[in-house]
């Protein structure tokens, strides 16, 4: 159902996206900060594996194989979280599956360059993955990952079904949201719509979506608001002591 890539010489390993840099995170030449990571699973449709178990979704709701038949179950973070060795995956048998994903501690931003990162395990170069944004659909094309020193990234402790792998490529596509109807400096209000389709038997796993350009998510200022009256409370309560 998939296939191993081993890379000779033995390549950097990459278990966890976090770097020394202050609030900074990378993978390869790919920069981003630490937070700046889809973690919301906001729907999603089809069935997928995650190594281990299949998973079905309809919108919000999901079901996993418990080997008998499928069972209720939570949404999964294989896709959400900063490890980039868990993922969600279509596979050729399991036809598309399509992902809505979102933002948020931070809000992806059209700046300079590239500004959404999307990495993938294996290599991708025959399978078909669409992402849409604002109504606008875009094909991403995938190339391997390099760090500044030119070697090529991968990822060890990969789980498939049952086996540990190490040394799996990292593929990445990334988009500009020009291209999506945001001008420069437009903040992405929308979510983020992932259509994934194997054509081989690679999987199409879905590892870590990432803002490569973002801003802190504001504070409503009803928030705001709340937080001034509650001070001027606490002051009123402290001259009444």
């Amino acid at each position: 159902m998939y296939k191993k890539t081993i890379l000779k010489p033995f390549l950097f390993l990459i278990t966890s996206v976090l770097t020394t840099q202050v609030n900074a995170a990378s993978i390869g030449t790919y920069t981003f900060e630490d937070n700046a990571i889809a973690d919301q699973l906001v729907s999603a449709q089809g069935q997928m594996y995650d190594g281990s178990n299949w998973l079905y979704a309809s919108n919000t709701n999901w079901s996993i194989y418990d080997g008998l038949g499928w069972a209720e179950s939570s949404t999964p973070n294989d896709a959400t979280d900063v490890s980039v060795s868990t993922y969600l995956a279509a596979t050729q048998s399991s036809g598309r599956v399509s992902l809505e994903l979102d933002f948020s501690q931070t809000s992806a931003v059209n700046g300079a360059g590239d500004d959404l990162a999307f990495f993938f395990l294996w290599d991708q170069s025959n399978n078909a993955a669409n992402v849409s944004i604002n109504g606008i659909s875009q094909q991403l094309t995938f190339s391997n990952i390099f760090n500044d020193a030119g070697v090529q990234q991968v990822a060890n402790n990969v789980i498939w079904n049952g086996t540990t792998n190490d040394n799996v490529a990292l593929v990445a596509a990334s988009i500009d949201l020009g291209n999506f109807g945001l001008s420069s400096g437009d903040i992405l209000n929308s979510s983020v719509m992932l259509l994934l389709e194997s054509n081989t038997d690679t999987a199409m796993a879905l590892s870590m979506t990432a803002a490569l350009n973002s801003t802190v998510v504001p504070v409503p200022a009803a928030v705001w608001l709340f937080g001034s009256g509650l001070l001027a409370l606490a002051g009123i309560a402290r001259r009444r002591v």
